[in-house]
């Protein structure tokens, strides 16, 4: 029995970029609506002296190992539309100036956004969800990289971030920091704090090809020690107050001098302090009380939040929770490499 031909069906086939020489065509038709073979019959047997029959089973098995197509994920995931604090702002309870204020979003910090109402953003930020006003705030579309870090990027001088149209996407800031995921040769792919993009290699250095080296980020109150990509050490941290900051910029550990009282009071004692900016430096400051019954510290581990470094931060140094300070102390040392970020 003869049927019509699915011609759909059979231009997919007669399309691919397999020679179908069972079936009396060849590549010479790619491009071309098969109209001179108009019948194909389910019978192997049939006749096919005339050239214009097509055994059904064999278009199908021609036509299925052709069609199948392989979706290749994209290396650029889209997380959700965030905001990045332009300064210090408060989140507040309802959509106004005067409602109660939940928390502090810090210079830096991000929140995810929700909504929006009566020129105020509605944001998700660490436990609380509340309204931070446009004024004081930058929109953005954060993504991320499914691809795993090869290499590390400094950037010591502001520096403009491409698409993948190379048309110019946002700035990475001085004293930034962020992994390489992919090298074009003449451009890398970072990640900037959820802006993905491609920037010149020329513009970026390392921090340290060799040994381990600190990254303090102000914004996610957080303490990375890294060894080119590998994370050693992730902990958070309490920095500077916002009258007395914890600068930012690349540092050298000059002093590695714990098991001492930083004041000249007899108080607080430490068991790590890697001095890095004068006497500021990263030290424990949790309170913990040793074997021997001696107890030093005055941070409660609550107190290791992002938002504490807003209404209770230090005078410039990185306090951080006892058991990764002593992690810390055992990875870096005198002329270790500490860059502190937003």
């Amino acid at each position: 029995m003869k049927l019509k031909i699915n011609k759909k069906l059979f231009l997919l086939a007669a399309t691919s970029t397999l020679t179908l020489s069972g079936c009396g065509l060849n590549s010479e038709y790619e491009g071309y609506e098969p109209y001179e073979a108009e019948y194909f019959t389910e019978v192997p047997e049939a006749n096919a002296s005339e050239g214009n029959i097509i055994y059904y089973s064999k278009l199908q098995e021609q036509t299925l190992s052709t069609s199948v197509v392989e979706e290749v994920p994209s290396i650029i995931i889209e997380d959700g539309e965030y905001v990045k604090a332009t300064t210090n702002v408060n989140i507040r309870a309802e959509a106004n100036t005067t409602s109660n204020r939940l928390c502090v979003l810090g210079l830096g910090a991000s929140a995810k956004v929700i909504g929006e109402e009566d020129g105020f953003y509605k944001v998700e930020y660490l436990d609380y969800v509340g309204y931070v006003s446009k004024e004081f705030v930058s929109r953005y579309q954060k993504e991320h990289v499914n691809l795993d870090p090869i290499d590390v990027a400094y950037f010591p001088k502001d520096t403009l971030i491409y698409d993948e149209g190379m048309e110019g996407k946002s700035i990475a800031p001085a004293g930034e920091f962020s992994f390489v995921y992919e090298d074009q040769g003449d451009m890398v792919l970072v990640d900037v704090d959820g802006i993905v993009g491609y920037v010149d290699k020329s513009q970026v250095e390392h921090i340290d090809d060799v040994n381990n080296y600190v990254v303090v980020d102000i914004s996610d109150q957080n303490v990375k020690v890294l060894n080119g990509c590998d994370v050693l050490v992730d902990s958070p941290c309490v920095t500077g107050a916002p009258l007395s900051p914890t600068q930012t910029g690349l540092f050298t550990v000059w002093r590695d001098k714990g098991m001492r009282y930083l004041g000249c009071d007899n108080s607080p004692w430490v068991n790590v302090m890697k001095s890095f900016d004068g006497n500021r430096g990263l030290h424990d400051a949790e309170r913990y009380t040793e074997a021997n019954g001696f107890k030093h510290g005055w941070r409660d581990s609550s107190e290791f939040v992002p938002t504490t470094y807003l209404v209770d931060g230090s005078h410039g140094c990185v306090n951080m929770p006892h058991d990764e300070a002593m992690e810390l102390d055992q990875l870096i040392t005198k002329g270790s490499k500490v860059l502190v970020k937003r």
